[in-house]
């Protein structure tokens, strides 16, 4: 067998510089997968917040527009109402029976004679020259 021998310490095999374990370069890694880990947690919380988010958002909007029809919906009854009514009292002013009152107030009766009036013949339309239309379209472009 082969025995072990004693090297003196400046003859020991040297492996190269022997770096130091210290905390600072462990730290670094710890922090960066932290920070990796942080960002995958927020990366798979994030989208379905956006999606919870986009929902509400929807859910707002349709329940506005439903705000909104019944309003419109409101609004178009109390226009039918008020059109019955104009209608009523129209038919109410036109009646034959209250014009005639108002007309025996005022004196007035019906005609013995119709009067006719004869309005005179129209003569030819004379043919317009093309550069008169001319004149009409630069007094369109006139600035006022």
């Amino acid at each position: 067998m082969i025995a072990a021998r004693h090297l003196p310490d400046s003859q020991t095999p040297s492996r190269g510089p022997r770096r130091r374990a210290t905390a600072a370069p462990r730290a670094h890694i710890v922090a960066r997968r932290r920070k990796m880990a942080v960002s995958r947690v927020a990366g798979v919380l994030a989208l379905p917040f956006a999606f919870v988010m986009i929902y509400v958002a929807l859910t707002a909007n349709l329940t506005t527009l439903g705000y909104k029809v019944a309003r419109a919906a409101a609004d178009r009854d109390t226009l039918v109402a008020q059109l019955a009514r104009n209608e009523d009292r129209i038919a109410r002013l036109e009646s034959p029976e209250r014009l005639a009152a108002i007309a025996a107030k005022l004196g007035m009766r019906d005609p013995h004679r119709y009067a006719v009036v004869r309005l005179p013949e129209a003569g030819p339309v004379e043919q317009q020259h093309p550069i008169a239309f001319l004149s009409t379209v630069t007094d369109w472009l006139k600035v006022r």
